[in-house]
């Protein structure tokens, strides 16, 4: 059994209509909710042995406050273009070969790619994925290239909303 635990950037900023949208940074309330969100992901029983994030600015510095909240070495997370901008096949392909020995993944990303992938790895589960929640799914397979369209289980959906 693996475990895939998708955390969606925090809410990120408007400001400047300079920046490319990979450069976009978080906004006050992204900057507020990520913190939060990664001291109740701390209290997670399943906790990710692999963290892979987006390039993008707004999802690599959410998965790096999550770090230093989780005591996890920013050094390790795996920083990938293949997350930015892709639809939920991509994602399935880029998990399917990327970290076979790995047994629980945390992908930090966007929508709606998050938002399609769960809603396919667990159909009718996921109405919405707003920024900065966590989806933590348990999958039935026990190799990376098993995962499949309806291999997993809800375990936890939280988002920031509940901590306010």
């Amino acid at each position: 059994m693996k475990r895939l635990t998708l955390i969606r950037h925090g809410k990120s900023s408007w400001d400047s209509e300079a920046l490319q949208d990979f450069e976009r940074p978080l906004s006050a309330r992204g900057w507020r909710d990520s913190p939060r969100m990664a001291d109740l992901f701390a209290t997670y029983e399943h906790q990710p042995d692999q963290w892979v994030s987006s390039f993008a600015t707004r999802a690599l510095t959410t998965a790096r406050i999550f770090a230093h909240h989780l005591h996890y070495p920013v050094e390790k997370i795996v920083i990938s273009e293949q997350v930015y901008e892709v639809d939920s096949g991509s994602l399935l392909d880029f998990l399917r070969v990327s970290f076979s020995a790995s047994k629980h993944i945390a992908l930090f990303g966007h929508n709606p790619g998050l938002e399609d992938l769960a809603e396919s790895l667990c159909p009718g589960q996921v109405k919405g994925f707003p920024t900065c929640a966590i989806l933590q799914l348990k999958l039935d397979i026990k190799q990376w290239n098993e995962l499949a369209p309806g291999c997993a289980t809800l375990e936890r959906f939280d988002i920031p909303k509940k901590l306010r």
